[in-house]
């Protein structure tokens, strides 16, 4: 386990998920779930995750609630996951935000879970105080694998 905190330089969330997304043949699978997401932090990672969604599976859900996410980042991230993979918006009608912060790497062997506080902005990602704390399972432990 790791905990990544930020505004500091050498342990922001951006770079977390640009490193992963951009690590050839390390993970086969990308999926997140956030509240909000903006061009401003989605144009950081969008030339990564549109290279990694070329041979492998991506899933993204956004939230639009509060109007936290901006039509340019949902764009940005269509335009970098589709056709091979999904964004999903997410909204629900009742006086209920969505507004979790989860993503998750996974390969044949090895997990990886970030959960924190950013969202896919800029501030989310790279200049606003957030923490998280990152887990790695080793899929090829029967314990560490169970639910996976």
């Amino acid at each position: 386990m790791e905990f990544i905190y930020q505004p500091a330089p050498a342990n922001r969330l951006g770079d977390y998920l640009k490193a992963n997304l951009s690590a050839p043949g390390s993970w086969t699978q990308f999926r997140a779930a956030v509240a909000f997401a903006k061009h401003s932090g989605t144009k950081h990672i969008a030339p990564s995750l549109g290279d990694f969604a070329k041979e492998n599976q991506v899933e993204i859900i956004v939230g639009i609630d509060h109007r936290g996410t901006s039509f340019e980042g949902l764009s940005d991230l269509i335009e970098a996951v589709v056709p091979h993979g999904r964004v999903i918006v997410f909204h629900n009608r009742l006086p209920y935000t969505f507004h979790p912060k989860i993503y998750l790497f996974k390969s044949d062997t090895v997990a990886e879970v970030i959960l924190g506080s950013g969202n896919l902005t800029e501030g989310g990602l790279f200049t606003n105080y957030e923490a998280a704390f990152r887990l790695s399972f080793d899929l090829t432990d029967s314990i560490e694998a169970i639910g996976w």
